[in-house]
């Protein structure tokens, strides 16, 4: 799921790290 939106840096340093390490492990 790819998606293009306008977000805040706050935002993203908390949700995307948890995000991100989850895909992860998915795909792996």
């Amino acid at each position: 799921m790819r998606q293009v939106i306008e977000i805040e840096n706050e935002w993203l340093r908390e949700t995307a790290p948890h995000f991100y390490k989850t895909k992860c492990l998915d795909d792996d």
